[in-house]
C-alpha cells in the first residue's frame, strides 16, 4: 500500500503508540506526506527573533491546526498579533511588546492565560484585553506593569488569580465575588472590607486596610487579617491549587 493512501486517522493512531516523540519529529522531516503530524504536537513554542515571515507562517499553522494545540508559548512578538488567531486552552506570553490600546481577540475557550513581560518597569505599558472573550478563563497569572481591570468581573469560571504590577493599583471589589475562586496573589491594596463567596479559596494574599471575611473554611485566618506579607512570586505551580 502507498503511503499516500493511508489514512491520516489511522497514521495518528499509530503515532499514539510511539512514545519516542524524536521519532514522529524524523517521521515528519522524512516526507512532505507527513506535514499534517504536527497536529500530533499540542504543547508549541515559537520565538520570533524579529523574523516577521516566520511569525506570519506560524499565524497560519496555528490557524489550520487550532482544534490541536492545546499549549503555545509565545516570545517576543508585538501584543495586537493576538487578535490575528485563535487562541488555544493554554496561551503563555513572555517578553512581549505590550501596546497600551486595547486588543481585540476572538472569542476563545482559553482557560490559563500567562503573560510575563521581563522588562515591565522599563515598557511601562498597560495589559489591555478584551476580558469578555476569554469566557472559559481559570488562570490568571500576570507579571506586567499596569492592566486595565475592566473586563474581568465577566470571567465567571475564574480560579486562580496572580497579579504582580509594576504599579501601585487598588483591588477592584468584585474579585470577592468569584465563585470558584481559589487562590487570589496580587501586589494590588484593598481599600475594602470585601467579603470571599467561594467556599474553594485556599490562598489570600493581598494587602488590605481592613480584614476579610470569607465564605471559606479552608483559608488561612492569617491570610484574611491585617500584616500578613509574603512574594506572591514564591507561588509555584498554581494550576495545582
Amino acid at each position: 500500500m502507498l503511503l499516500n493512501n493511508i489514512p491520516d486517522d489511522l497514521i495518528l493512531n499509530i503515532c499514539n503508540f510511539i512514545y519516542n516523540k524524536q521519532l514522529i519529529y524524523f517521521l515528519i522531516r522524512s516526507s512532505r506526506h507527513f506535514e499534517f503530524l504536527h497536529t500530533y504536537f499540542k504543547y508549541i513554542k515559537f520565538n520570533l527573533h524579529g523574523d516577521n515571515k516566520n511569525f506570519i507562517h506560524f499565524i497560519r499553522f496555528c490557524s489550520k491546526n487550532k482544534d490541536y494545540i492545546e499549549r503555545l508559548t509565545i516570545e517576543g512578538i508585538d501584543y495586537e498579533w493576538l487578535s490575528y488567531f485563535s487562541l488555544p486552552k493554554e496561551l503563555i506570553l513572555k517578553n512581549c511588546c505590550i501596546l497600551n490600546q486595547r486588543v481585540d481577540i476572538p472569542d476563545s475557550f482559553t482557560e490559563t492565560l500567562i503573560i510575563d513581560d521581563l522588562h515591565r518597569d522599563k515598557n511601562r505599558t498597560v495589559v489591555n484585553i478584551e476580558w469578555g472573550k476569554l469566557l472559559k478563563l481559570k488562570v490568571l497569572d500576570l507579571k506586567v506593569y499596569d492592566i486595565n481591570f475592566t473586563g474581568i468581573e465577566l470571567c465567571k469560571n475564574i480560579e486562580i488569580i496572580r497579579i504582580d504590577l509594576g504599579v501601585d493599583r487598588y483591588l477592584p471589589k468584585f474579585f470577592a465575588d468569584f465563585q470558584n475562586l481559589k487562590l487570589i496573589a496580587t501586589t494590588c491594596f484593598s481599600v475594602d472590607p470585601l467579603h470571599f463567596v467561594s467556599e474553594s479559596l485556599k490562598i489570600c494574599l493581598v494587602n488590605k486596610k481592613y480584614k476579610f471575611t470569607s465564605n471559606s473554611k479552608i483559608v488561612p485566618e492569617s491570610h484574611l487579617g491585617l500584616n500578613f506579607m509574603m512574594n506572591i512570586q514564591s507561588l509555584e505551580n498554581l494550576v495545582a491549587y
